[in-house]
């Protein structure tokens, strides 16, 4: 049986139909492939961000801490390290983070506060 051509052509010869699904089948695969990325990215992103929240700061006036942290999230694993300091009179707080985890991603963050 001859290929079909037209869109109105009845018959779809065997060869046809394999290479329709063939490329369909690559582009599911492709997509399954992306989406594991995806996760296992979401997934380090998790631990980086769980590192970063569990660094400790300084607690009392015109002191500075420096501070390091893990975390692990399914599989991923994330690390961070961090400086803060409370200004003499403790009314200002200044804290910066950075963090990196197991995909090679850096997350970087900063923060300044001011308490009365």
């Amino acid at each position: 049986m001859a290929a079909g051509k037209a869109d109105t052509d009845a018959a779809v010869n065997v060869s046809q139909l394999k290479a329709a699904v063939g490329g369909f089948n690559n582009v599911v695969n492709h997509l399954g492939n992306e989406i594991h990325r995806v996760d296992r990215e979401a997934r380090a992103g998790t631990a980086s961000a769980a590192a970063m929240a569990n660094l400790p700061q300084a607690y009392l006036p015109g002191k500075s801490m420096f501070a390091i942290a893990g975390a692990g999230h399914r599989g991923e694993h994330g690390y961070a390290a961090g400086l803060s300091t409370i200004s003499d009179n403790g009314k200002w707080i200044i804290k910066s983070s950075v963090s990196g985890n197991t995909r090679g991603d850096v997350t970087y963050g900063a923060g300044v506060g001011y308490q009365w």
